[in-house]
């Protein structure tokens, strides 16, 4: 998902609350960036990693198994 299409849907749909996010094919979306974008207009975020166990995400440059990063 790319966060500045994520910015358009939300000015399409202001009412929107939940955002779903894939990671597919062992590759994390851009959570970080993500999380920004719904934390701006308070929507939560449920991550879906079934397709993408074993990955890893730079965050701060650090690799990190993926696990989950969205919410405490």
């Amino acid at each position: 998902m790319d966060p500045v299409a994520l910015e358009k849907v939300f000015e399409l749909y202001p009412e929107v609350k939940i955002v779903v996010i894939a990671h597919l094919h062992g590759t994390p979306g851009k959570i970080d960036e993500l999380k920004k974008v719904c934390d701006a207009h308070g929507a939560l975020i449920v991550e879906d990693a079934v397709k993408s166990l074993g990955a890893t995400y730079i965050i701060a440059l650090k690799n990190l198994k993926y696990k989950r990063f969205a919410e405490g």
